[in-house]
C-alpha cells in the first residue's frame, strides 16, 4: 500500500457517530482503526500491483521486465474494471449501501456512495443494539431495498436488519479470501469486482 493514503475506521458515517455521541465518552474503539481494504478501489489496486511489481523485480532483477509488463497488462484490466464501475454508478439515485462490516470505505469514496455498515472495521465485532437500531431506522426512512452480507461471514446481522426492514439480501465481496467452491469456479478478483458491481447496481 506504499504511496496510498489510509482511510481511518467509520470514514462513512462519522459525523453521523459523533452528533450521536458527544456525550458519550463510551466509543467502540475497534470501528476506528485503520482501514486496511485499499484492493477494493480499483485505481488504488493499480498502485498495489505496481508496488508488486517493484518488490518482485527488486528481489529477482533479470526477470524485472517480465514482472512490469504482466503489472501493465493486469493494470489494463483492473483501468477497464474502474470505467465500468464510473460508468455503471455514476446516475444511481440511491447512493447509500448498507454493509455487514465497513470494508468497502475506498470504493465508496472512489463512486460517491456513502457505506453504513452494521460493524466496524473487524467482521467479527459485535454491533451494539443501539447501532442496529440506529441502521434499522435509517434503512426504514431512505427505503433502503436491499441489504450487503459477505460470502465468509455469518449474514445473521444482516439478516436481521432484512428482516426488520422487509429489504432483501444481496452479497458484496470484501475479497479478504475466496471459498473453496469460488476458487473452484475460476473466480478471481476482477470477477468477483464485476459481481458486487452487478449487486451494487441491483441495489
Amino acid at each position: 500500500s506504499k504511496g496510498i493514503s489510509p482511510l481511518s475506521g467509520n470514514h462513512a458515517d462519522e459525523d453521523e457517530e459523533n452528533d450521536h455521541d458527544k456525550n458519550n465518552n463510551d466509543h467502540h474503539h475497534h470501528n476506528h482503526g485503520t482501514d486496511a481494504h485499499m484492493w477494493l478501489d480499483p485505481v488504488l489496486a493499480q498502485q498495489e500491483v505496481n508496488n508488486i511489481a517493484e518488490a518482485l523485480s527488486g528481489v529477482d532483477p533479470q526477470n524485472a521486465e517480465y514482472y512490469r509488463q504482466n503489472a501493465a497488462r493486469y493494470n489494463a484490466e483492473l483501468a477497464k474494471l474502474d470505467e465500468e464501475y464510473r460508468v455503471a454508478l455514476k446516475n444511481t439515485a440511491r447512493r447509500d449501501i448498507i454493509t455487514s462490516h465497513e470494508a468497502f470505505g475506498y470504493l465508496a469514496k472512489r463512486y460517491d456512495l456513502q457505506q453504513i455498515g452494521i460493524m466496524g472495521l473487524a467482521p467479527d465485532s459485535e454491533p451494539t443494539p443501539d447501532k442496529m437500531a440506529k441502521v434499522i431506522k435509517f434503512c426504514r426512512e431512505h427505503n433502503v431495498k436491499y441489504i450487503f452480507f459477505e460470502t465468509l461471514v455469518s449474514p445473521k446481522l444482516s439478516e436481521t436488519i432484512a428482516r426488520e426492514t422487509g429489504a432483501g439480501l444481496l452479497v458484496l465481496n470484501p475479497l479478504e479470501s475466496l471459498s473453496e467452491d469460488e476458487i473452484k469456479q475460476g473466480k478471481n478478483y476482477v470477477s468477483v469486482m464485476r459481481d458486487n458491481l452487478a449487486n451494487l447496481k441491483q441495489a
